[in-house]
């Protein structure tokens, strides 16, 4: 059954014949693969996307894989390890195998609080860091997500520090 256009569908056309390039029903938005890559941007953070990127985190302590530990981080993430100067680019990847090459076999994330403000996520959580069975470091960090274009999410901000208590100064 066909319906008469609305308003917004003649605004739409309107625009596309006057050259301007504004979204609506009728026109394509820039850059855009499909219309789940919209849907998706317009549902929000799910703490289900989060979650995956600390799964996945899990998953490259627990296979000794830095590259899929890196691949949580999106373009242009930093990375501000205790004790180290602030890591971009394959920094991260070798900050991550540096850690792996220590012996770090496995680790758990765990999300305490998610905050979105439109493109932009803040994730606090606990982390916890093993060799063996043994913990080797327990402590807290903060993560920055932003949306990708294609909708997902990917760390820009990770910062961590331990909850351990350090040794005296001899």
């Amino acid at each position: 059954m066909l319906t008469a256009p609305t308003l917004t569908d003649l605004g739409a056309v309107r625009s596309v014949v006057a050259g301007k390039r504004r979204p609506g029903p009728l026109t394509a938005v820039p850059g855009a693969r499909s219309l789940d890559v919209l849907r998706r941007r317009r549902q929000g953070m799910a703490r289900s996307d989060i979650e995956a990127l600390g799964a996945t985190m899990e998953q490259g302590l627990e296979k000794a894989d830095a590259t899929l530990i890196a691949s949580v981080y999106g373009p242009g993430a930093r990375l501000m390890p205790p004790g180290s100067d602030v890591l971009t680019g394959e920094a991260i990847e070798q900050y991550w195998q540096g850690v792996l090459n220590a012996g770090i076999t496995g680790g758990r994330m765990e999300l305490v609080s998610l905050e979105e403000h439109g493109d932009v996520g803040i994730e606090e959580g606990r982390y916890e860091m093993r060799i063996g069975d043994q913990v080797a470091d327990r402590g807290k960090y903060v993560v920055v997500h932003h949306r990708q274009p294609d909708g997902g999410w990917r760390f820009h901000l990770d910062i961590f520090n331990s909850s351990m208590p350090t040794a005296a100064p001899a």
